[in-house]
């Protein structure tokens, strides 16, 4: 029994053609979503050595927006003898209603 295949004609570049673009296409999205975990990996265990230090608030809001309420923070903190500030607060920072709001 003999198997042969049919490796010519301008049916089989163009099938090559349009596998490899695939293949790279595939590939490429692949990577991609491979390296943005192991960048968030590396991101979230940077965050466990962090140094905890003392922060001054400087003000603190509350506005009211069309999806519920949004708290507005700023703060400064000195680390390495170098003073930062920021607006960042934990990773929402929105509130679903006032109930919530009063707690706070």
């Amino acid at each position: 029994m003999r198997i042969s295949f049919n490796s010519g004609g301008r049916g089989a570049i163009a099938s090559r053609i349009g596998m490899t673009f695939f293949g790279l296409v595939f590939g490429s999205i692949g990577l991609f979503v491979m390296v943005m975990a192991v960048r968030s990996g590396l991101e979230g265990r940077a965050r466990q050595t962090w140094i905890p230090v003392a922060c001054e608030v400087d003000r603190v809001e509350v506005h009211s927006t069309d999806d519920g309420y949004r708290l507005g923070i700023g703060y400064r903190y000195i680390y390495d003898d170098t003073v930062y500030r920021s607006e960042k607060f934990g990773s929402g920072s929105t509130f679903d209603d006032v109930a919530t709001r009063q707690h706070m």
